[in-house]
């Protein structure tokens, strides 16, 4: 701090700038007719300090100065940042205090407009713990699971007729899970045997579903014809036909492994 930087005090209220010298303050309040100054919260009498004394007084003052400039930054700046931290802080720690909710949505990967996914069983493992609950427009939302699980694997089961079912393992990681299902294919076949009316296999039969998908019967009257996911019933209109025979049209139950057995007549 150099001898010629100027200080602020007060005088008779008025603030001043002086040299740190202690003759130029005297001058000063010869001028103003007093014999007293303040610096900072503290008055002086100017008769009982000296120039070493009055030195000290103003390095002290200045001192003490930065330390508040530092002291109002910290109340100004740093304790509302760290109010912000520990109130992020807590409020995580509360958000992960509370009850889990897990909604499960279905994502059917085979639509069919005629084989809708209607009724889906959706069970939830944990422990020795098992949820289960029935999908409402294709989900299901579990509520009030232990804030625990969050991060950790729990199992996910589905169930639906006409549907592969599933076993699988999820990090609880998200509040909405998307799970993949798809038919599992129970309708994707039509296959059996055609005979005329005295019981003889019969050859070159063609046979037809829904008008594009068609198979000709082999030499010993069996036939397979599969059918596309987009394109499976629950019921099938079956026709077959062989030059020489009658048109032969039923509406068929397609039941899975279970054989058609089309008779032709002359």
């Amino acid at each position: 701090m150099g001898q010629n930087q100027e200080k602020t005090i007060l005088i008779n209220g008025e603030t001043h700038k002086i040299p740190q010298d202690l003759t130029a303050l005297q001058e000063i309040l010869a001028k103003q007719g007093e014999n007293s100054f303040q610096i900072g919260e503290k008055i002086y009498n100017i008769g009982e300090i000296g120039q070493a004394e009055f030195s000290n007084i103003i390095h002290q003052h200045y001192q003490e100065s930065r330390s508040s400039q530092w002291l109002k930054i910290f109340l100004y700046f740093l304790v509302p940042l760290l109010s912000i931290s520990l109130s992020v802080v807590l409020y995580r720690s509360w958000v992960q205090s509370q009850p889990l909710t897990l909604t499960v949505k279905l994502q059917n990967l085979t639509p069919n407009k005629d084989l809708p996914l209607e009724k889906a069983k959706i069970s939830l493992v944990y422990g020795d713990k098992t949820e289960a609950q029935d999908a409402v427009n294709q989900e299901v939302t579990f509520k009030g699971l232990p804030a625990s699980l969050s991060g950790q694997k729990v199992i996910l089961r589905f169930e639906s007729q006409g549907f592969v079912s599933l076993d699988t393992q999820v990090v609880l990681s998200k509040n909405v899970l998307m799970l993949a299902v798809k038919r599992d294919n129970s309708l994707g076949k039509v296959f059996g045997l055609v005979k005329d009316t005295n019981g003889k296999p019969l050859a070159g039969v063609k046979i037809t579903i829904q008008d594009d998908l068609s198979t000709l019967s082999n030499e010993e009257g069996r036939f397979s014809l599969p059918i596309p996911f987009a394109k499976q019933r629950k019921e099938q209109t079956i026709r077959a036909f062989k030059a020489g025979y009658q048109l032969y049209t039923r509406l068929e139950p397609i039941i899975e492994n279970e054989e058609t057995l089309i008779v032709l007549d002359k």
